[in-house]
């Protein structure tokens, strides 16, 4: 049960209800509030012409918050970033909004631009966030929370004239990876996230549909290593880059290297790997020859349609983002423990959410693998098919046996009921002649009654005489 706020301040004053969940209130037809890790939160409504609301709302600067009224917790807070109006055909009025969460200020900053210097993750962030807040209003302010990235992880990092959001992805998310995760105006940026969860996502549970994808993301089956750039005297020759140590002179001739069993199932798909701090070519080899070992075929990722039964009953858990579960599937591949990345959480149908979970990899081995226990389990599941079916076969069977047998008792009935009818008939037919009876009975007791009481005079004046 979600009820959502709008105010016309970005500070919370003033809050006015959008969409009551409880049965008085005003309504929305439609709202979606989708978390992702990794992304800014967004939400969408759709507003009948019907609402206080209607036609009142501005962009960027009026917001809308979603409280679960369950836990009593906001779900989602963030500025409105697009407006639109539709009529149907049947007269429907309706205004669409959508929203952005607050990750989503960070954009509205440019950085100043800097030479490369070596820094620690924490420092670069608070130079970031430092300039950001220069750049924007108060209530756009960040500070920094945990930062799990240690000092290990100094390295030379320029800043861009681009956005806030842009060089924390480029210069860290996509390089060090994690997440940033925002609370109350104050950034984390942790390795992980979530817990791993008991509740099963299952079929003939919880589960409304699923869909699970295959991917060759980054397939690759030869990779060219190269390592540290070799110093040129030309400058004019570093403009386009300097050229690389390779691993010719150790391998061949050749500055690749195959994965031959990858390629007879592939073919020929080709890498470049850069190891910025190798010099010995011979490492450089081993480092590439590693490269190609770990490399991972298939991606393989699952949305699905949930019930989150927590709704229903709270002795269930709550489907949480980023945290971990175990999804028993088996018709579409065996059993995983993967990490929600994206909820989609639908206002007007609580119970009912869609999940995206995080992509696993696949080697070969384990590709081929789950091919063959897919295989077994489609068997399997041929073989349960064919018993049921043999199974309603027999039931059909015994069906038809018992609907013979009931056809010939009603048969019999009907002609019970027949033989009742015609007795019913005669005794009704007899009624008359039994009435004359007790017509005749009652007139002959009725002459006795009078010879008997004049015998019994008689009788009585006799002793009188004696």
């Amino acid at each position: 049960m979600y009820r959502v706020i709008y105010y016309d301040n970005p500070y919370k004053q003033n809050p006015v209800i959008l969409h009551e969940p409880e049965a008085f209130g005003p309504k929305i037809t439609s709202g979606t509030v989708t978390l992702a890790l990794g992304s800014v939160a967004s939400a969408s409504f759709s507003i009948p012409f019907s609402n206080a609301l209607y036609g009142n709302f501005k962009l960027m600067t009026d917001f809308i918050e979603v409280i679960d009224r369950t836990t009593h917790q906001c779900v989602f807070y963030g500025r409105i970033s697009k407006i639109s109006s539709s009529v149907s055909n049947s007269g429907q009025v309706l205004s669409q909004i959508s929203c952005e969460g607050k990750l989503a200020y960070l954009l509205d900053s440019l950085q100043i631009f800097k030479i490369s210097s070596r820094s620690s993750v924490k420092d670069f962030l608070m130079d970031l966030i430092d300039t950001h807040n220069l750049q924007v209003e108060n209530y756009k302010h960040f500070t920094f929370g945990e930062v799990e990235f240690s000092e290990s992880n100094d390295i030379y990092r320029g800043i861009s004239t681009n956005s806030t959001m842009e060089n924390l992805k480029d210069k860290l998310l996509s390089r060090l990876g994690g997440y940033l995760i925002e609370h109350d105006n104050i950034i984390d940026y942790v390795k992980d996230v979530g817990e791993v969860k008991e509740t099963p996502i299952m079929l003939g549970k919880n589960v409304i549909d699923a869909q699970r994808e295959y991917s060759p993301e980054n397939l690759f089956t030869r990779v060219y290593p190269f390592g540290a750039e070799i110093p040129e005297k030309d400058e004019k020759k570093n403009q386009f880059g300097a050229p690389r140590i390779d691993i010719a002179e150790v391998n061949n001739g050749q500055k690749y290297i195959d994965n031959e069993e990858l390629k007879s199932f592939y073919g020929i798909i080709e890498k470049s790997v850069v190891f910025d701090d190798v010099h010995d070519k011979k490492i450089l080899k081993n480092k590439g020859l590693k490269e190609l070992e770990n490399q991972k075929l298939q991606m393989i990722g699952w949305t699905i349609n949930v019930v989150d039964l927590a709704l229903i009953n709270l002795s269930f858990e709550r489907l949480q983002l980023g945290d971990k579960y175990n999804i028993v599937i088996p018709v579409l591949g065996s059993h995983e423990q993967l990490q929600i990345i994206t909820k989609e959480i639908n206002i007007t149908a609580p119970q009912r959410s869609t999940l995206t979970f995080g992509k696993n990899k696949l080697t070969l081995s384990k590709l081929k693998r789950e091919q063959s226990n897919l295989e077994a389990d489609i068997q399997s599941l041929k073989k349960s098919v064919k018993h049921t079916n043999e199974s309603v076969e027999g039931l059909d069977s015994m069906f038809e046996t018992v609907t013979l047998n009931i056809s010939n008792i009603d048969t019999k009935i009907t002609l019970a009921e027949t033989h009742i009818n015609e007795l019913t008939d005669k005794l009704s037919a007899l009624d008359p002649t039994v009435n004359d009876v007790h017509t005749d009975l009652d007139k002959i007791k009725s002459d006795y009654d009078v010879k008997f009481e004049a015998l019994q005079k008689q009788i009585n004046d006799l002793k009188a005489k004696d």
